[in-house]
């Protein structure tokens, strides 16, 4: 379903879809330490990979927008704040991108990424720095 924008400048409606939001959702927790990546129901995990439908879900509610989005952290790092801090930038990331109002972000922490899982085609961008 597409949000859709009442034409106040005289110059026609403007449709921004559920997937556009998921994308702009998902771009935001791509700089998040601690985040592994999104989980999209299969134990994949991916970010730049569309998963429409599947670990980030938008859609509006009431005239505001509700985003859920399920991720994989890494092991050891505090997922509370973690979690606040996926919800705080992608409700900045989806009101300044579209211009609505984001009332929720649920974040669904869906597995923990051990180290020792890496393989070597992944990346540790978002590894958190554990050592003291």
């Amino acid at each position: 379903m597409a949000v859709e924008q009442k034409d106040t400048n005289g110059l026609g409606t403007i449709k921004i879809s559920d997937e556009v939001i998921s994308t702009v959702s998902e771009i935001a927790l791509g700089d998040i330490e601690g985040v592994y990546g999104i989980a999209d129901g299969t134990k994949n995990f991916a970010f730049g990979i569309k998963t429409f439908g599947k670990g980030v879900r938008a859609e509006m509610k009431d005239g505001v927008v509700v985003v859920d989005i399920d991720v994989v952290v890494w092991h050891g790092v505090n997922i509370p704040e973690v979690a606040w801090e996926i919800q705080g930038k992608v409700k900045k990331a989806v009101e300044s991108m579209t211009g609505l109002l984001v009332q929720k972000v649920n974040v669904n922490v869906k597995d923990i990424k051990l180290p020792d899982d890496k393989t070597p085609e992944e990346t540790t961008d978002n590894t958190p720095n554990t050592e003291s």
